[in-house]
């Protein structure tokens, strides 16, 4: 759970940021405070994790309650985000930066950019609360740990001197000597503290007590067969040297790395002093295992690098994002102690990565000519799991068989160990780090250590980012005013002084961005001065809107211009921000449109198009957002329907009912470019169709030249009508005579053919098939009727003569009706007709074209269906209709087959599982009587698995 503390002395900004917290941090403690001090006791008492701070604040301002917050040892961990109205500026960061801030945003607050922050800084809070943890568990293990070898150092030496004592007492008793060794070997054997009697001539372990039996896993008969250097892994050389320099008494404390009976190795430090055994010297070692001491010392360790690296890359001058990137990677090799590395750019969007830095030592090893740079997710292996699982991927045994991996091209660098983490800005991962080739194996510590640095680092990059972006904003706006002819100027009332930017020193003449009001105030010409004091005066103390035009003479060069300047008051800072634009070439276009309004005014009077004249009008920023009507003809008024009257000086948005104004982008594009454009078009709000010709007499205007092309268009629209209703007849006319030449000329052919046989055979009193040819003779004749019958309402229905008489009829009992005649064909092919009917369907329809289309569906699924096969026919009561449904387990239809169905003016005859033949008519025939009952009807089917018609008939 996180505590988060605002700090400001607006509430409804409070109110916005406790919404915006308790949306993306659901269980979130929200706490906020109306002043400084407020804040700071709140700081003090409820300990958050994350502060959120405003810079203008009545008694104490943020910076000093950032810098007090800093220097109490109770806040001082708390991050700080600064949240400030202020006018951007590269000074105000960097206070909010020296005074102890951790980041630094601008209201309006962007919401992702400040989750984004809050999450950064929680984890940074919850690090540091880890270090302090961390940082207080050691100072107790190694008080501990001192404490223990300054009791045991405090028992050797008087075990020392109690055995210097004994040897001295058996000189005189050997009653004395017996007690003395058995004393010696009690506080020896069943001391806490490992302890080892060597000979450092032969390296043999002597005596072991039983702690040593205990650490280091082996019997004490096993260690008395062993030499020091079984257990010691330092090199016979530095084993020697170690125990020749305890032997001399040089030296008493030594740190060794020891090998248990498991194989394992532990860090332990070891006190040695030399000892006289029957005139031989001997070593009595006291050994402490401080693996765990050393563990907590190489996290410190690298919890230092890492703030180490952290430092330098925040220090690091970097020209662009590129050159920070190149010097973090560095970094991350250097903390995680790797030989090379990468960094990826990720687009979620496109699946894709993207080559952004590869270390030096990659690039030396790496042979591979001209490498692949963009990699897609689903072609990476081991290396793109980073983004598929979201989580880092650590592989210690590079060569050993693993199924993520695809192989590495020949000549790329070798790889023994791999450790890659993904990058994550918010809830996308927007980057992939890689290292490779640890000497130890990766561990969860360089995991965490690399994600940390790499957030910071990323944070890093989009802040740089955004110092580019404001730098290319800054120069964006410079070329605006030069291309604009305008400036902006900031008048700090207090001071009298004014601030102007590039565009406005070029339009006044100056030479300097900061200069004193008295010489602006001489500029504009003399008659314009009573009338700029009163409309400057009205801004400060009435808010009364500060819009004028005025001359002005330039210094130095004596020009006069024309000014257009628009101005807004900061009440609470006490500065004036301006806008100036140059209008003397707009004032001269003004003149000059004047006067060819006088030559046009005649011509465009007696025209028959209609013709209009029109001024852009443009937002602050000099964007096209409407546009006014300023002149119209008589033609306008004919064709528009709208008198000139209510035309003239209106806005085409208000004047239309619609926003944007009409046609906005077109018009502003020919206004600005002065290129011709002419199109057609329909215009809802006069339900009208025009022909339009518009062109740019001069800048910011635009000239319209149209007429009303409706009528034309209804008369193109009908021919188009007439072409498509041509169409479909002389499509209906092909299939019938398709049906004629083909369908309906087979069927005879075959009883003509076989009635001729059976004939001849009962003349000849030769009865063998008679009967095969009789039912084949009845097969093609009822192939016939159907197609008949088809025909007959088909034809009909095209001629309009049928009749549509719709009653009230159980359709329950019409199925079954339709059914009764199709089982002769179903029991042929052994299939089986299964009914899930519900009660009761009653349905308001025509019976005939009911009939019509249920023979038809059924025929069809037992024509299509194999020998043996099912069909099901289902209903479904709904509100306002009936469902009905015809489902079989045949051969199914194509994909692309099922959009031609019923269409009739494609071919979709096809063969029966026993070769029966269909026209196609018969689901034309469907589709015609279904729609005359304003219903739908529709297939699903898959090839080889079968089909399922469905149709629905309002029930009234």
């Amino acid at each position: 759970m996180i505590k988060i503390l605002a700090i400001d002395d607006n509430k409804d900004n409070l109110i916005t940021l406790g919404a915006i917290i308790k949306d993306s941090f659901r269980e979130a403690v929200f706490v906020n405070a109306l002043s400084g001090k407020e804040g700071i006791e709140f700081a003090t008492s409820e300990n958050p994790d994350v502060i959120l701070l405003d810079i203008i604040m009545p008694d104490l301002d943020g910076f000093e309650v950032c810098r007090r917050l800093k220097q109490d040892e109770r806040t001082r961990d708390i991050p700080v985000i600064f949240l400030t109205a202020m006018k951007e500026s590269k000074d105000v960061r960097i206070k909010a930066l020296e005074v102890g801030g951790e980041a630094f945003l601008y209201k309006p607050i962007d919401e992702p950019e400040l989750v984004a922050q809050i999450g950064a800084m929680f984890k940074i809070r919850q690090f540091a609360n880890q270090r302090h943890y961390e940082n207080e568990r050691l100072s107790q293990l190694v008080a501990e740990r001192t404490q223990e070898l300054e009791q045991s150092h405090t028992e050797t030496l008087k075990l020392i001197d109690e055995l210097k004592a004994e040897n001295e007492k058996y000189r005189k008793t050997e009653d004395e000597l017996k007690d003395s060794e058995e004393l010696f070997r009690n506080i020896f054997e069943y001391h806490t503290a490992v302890k080892l009697i060597i000979d450092p001539d032969t390296e043999n372990i002597i005596d072991a007590n039983q702690a040593a039996v205990t650490f280091y896993g082996w019997t004490k008969e096993q260690l008395k067969q062993m030499k020091i250097q079984e257990i010691n892994t330092f090199t016979p050389e530095e084993a020697m040297q170690s125990m020749e320099r305890a032997k001399a008494n040089k030296q008493n404390y030594f740190e060794f790395c020891h090998r248990l009976a498991d194989g394992s190795i532990r860090d332990v430090e070891v006190f040695s002093s030399s000892i006289q055994v029957k005139g031989k010297v001997l070593l009595h070692s006291i050994v402490h295992d401080v693996s765990d001491r050393k563990r907590a010392e190489q996290e410190i360790k690298q919890e230092v690098s890492r703030f180490e690296s952290l430092y330098r890359i925040n220090q690091f001058s970097a020209d662009t994002i590129q050159q920070l990137l190149d010097f973090a990677l560095g970094e991350a090799i250097s903390l995680t102690k790797s030989k090379i590395g990468y960094i990826f750019f990720y687009d979620e969007n496109k699946k894709e990565f993207n080559l952004n830095t590869w270390s030096k030592e990659v690039m030396r090893q790496c042979s591979v000519m001209e490498p692949q740079t963009v990699y897609e997710l689903d072609k990476t292996g081991i290396w793109g799991e980073a983004v598929r699982q979201r989580k880092s991927i650590m592989v210690n045994d590079f060569e050993a068989p693993n199924c993520l991996k695809m192989g590495i091209p020949e000549g790329h660098a070798q790889l023994q160990k791999f450790l890659t983490i993904p990058v994550f800005s918010g809830e996308k991962i927007v980057a992939v780090v890689g290292v490779a080739n640890k000497q130890d194996d990766y561990n969860d510590i360089d995991i965490l250590q690399l994600s940390l640095m790499m957030d910071a680092v990323w944070k890093s990059v989009l802040r740089q980012k955004s110092e580019e972006d404001i730098a290319a904003s800054e120069a964006r706006l410079k070329r605006a005013e030069l291309s604009s002819s305008s400036g902006n100027w900031e008048l700090h009332l207090d001071s009298q002084t004014i601030y102007t930017s590039d565009g406005a020193r070029m339009i006044y003449g100056l030479d300097s961005d900061q200069i004193d009001y008295s010489i602006i105030k001489s500029i504009p010409l003399p008659e314009y001065r009573p009338l700029l004091n009163e409309v400057m005066k009205n801004l400060i103390e009435k808010n009364i809107p500060y819009d004028i035009e005025f001359k002005i003479k330039t210094l130095g060069t004596g020009i006069i211009k024309n000014i257009h300047s628009i101005a807004t008051f900061d009440k609470e800072r006490r500065t004036v921000f301006g806008v100036i634009q140059d209008i003397t070439d707009r004032k001269r276009s003004e003149e000059a449109l004047r006067e060819s309004e006088n030559k046009f005014r005649t011509l465009f009077t007696q025209m028959s198009e209609g013709f209009a004249l029109h001024e852009l009008v443009y937002d602050v920023t000099h964007k096209a957002v409407d546009y006014k009507i300023i002149d119209v003809n008589p033609a306008f008024e004919k064709q528009i329907g709208i008198q000139a009257e209510n035309a003239k000086g209106a806005l085409a948005s208000q004047l239309y009912g619609v926003s944007p104004a009409p046609f906005l982008d077109i018009y502003a594009k020919v206004a600005e470019t002065g290129e011709h454009h002419f199109f057609q078009t329909y215009f809802s709000p006069l339900d009208r169709h025009f022909q339009i010709s518009v062109f740019s007499p001069n800048p910011g205007y635009f000239a319209t030249i149209f007429v009303d092309i409706t009528e034309r268009k209804k008369a193109e629209e009908a021919l188009k009508n007439n072409e498509t209703y041509l169409r479909e007849l002389v499509a209906t006319k092909d299939k019938f005579f398709s049906i004629i030449a083909h369908d309906l000329k087979n069927p005879f052919n075959s009883i003509l053919g076989l009635s001729n046989l059976l004939v001849e055979q009962i003349q000849e009193k030769n009865f063998d098939g008679i009967e095969e040819y009789a039912r084949i003779i009845q097969k093609s004749s009822t192939t016939v009727f159907d197609l008949l019958m088809n025909l007959l309402e088909w034809a009909r229905s095209q001629t309009g003569r049928m009749e549509f008489s719709r009653e009230y009829i159980e359709l329950g009992a019409l199925i079954n009706e339709v059914i009764e005649l199709s089982n002769e064909s179903a029991h042929q092919k052994s299939i089986t007709i299964i009914k899930e009917l519900p009660r009761n369907l009653l349905v308001y329809a025509d019976k005939a074209m009911i009939n019509t289309i249920l023979r038809n569906l059924i025929s069809n699924a037992i024509k299509f269906t194999y020998p043996g096969g099912q069909i099901i026919i289902s209903a479904e009561k709904k509100p306002d209709e009936l469902k009905i449904s015809i489902s079989d387990n045949g051969i199914g239809i194509k994909k692309e087959a099922i959009g031609k169905l019923f269409r009739i003016d494609e071919n979709n005859t096809r063969i029966g599982t026993q070769n029966e033949r269909g026209t196609g008519l018969g689901l034309i025939l469907c589709k015609e009587f279904i729609e005359k009952h304003h219903g739908k009807i529709w297939v699903e089917s898959e090839l080889g698995k079968g089909s399922k018609f469905s149709f629905t008939i309002p029930k009234n």
